[in-house]
């Protein structure tokens, strides 16, 4: 991947709909930047048939070099699975949203 950026986002028992919309708009936005970074969303273990779920919806419309879903199977919890987002991404810069947020493209 030759992304120089991530904009990465953890979640837990968020609704798979809302997910999908958030993720959707969010693709788009990095997308259509300056800086085009991936959009990356870390599950825990124990919501993988949602990320597995999810990503397939996904797949439809994008690309692996638009957006990423992982898994943190090592670990729980909000920082545990930031950390492990950090951690999976070879890139220079990082960004960090929230799933009640929305970016804004001049931002990046």
């Amino acid at each position: 991947m030759d992304k120089l950026s991530a904009v990465i986002c953890s979640t837990f028992n968020q609704d798979i709909d809302y997910l999908l919309v958030f993720m959707r708009r969010e693709i788009n936005n990095c997308s259509n930047s300056n800086f085009k970074p991936i959009m990356v969303l870390v599950f825990e273990r124990i919501e993988e048939e949602k990320a597995k779920y999810l990503k397939s919806m996904l797949d439809k419309d994008y690309t692996e070099d638009q957006f990423r879903i992982l898994i943190n199977q090592e670990g729980k919890g909000f920082s545990s699975c930031l950390n492990y987002g950090i951690l999976q991404m070879n890139v220079k810069y990082i960004f960090r949203l929230d799933t009640d947020d929305s970016s804004l493209q001049s931002r990046y």
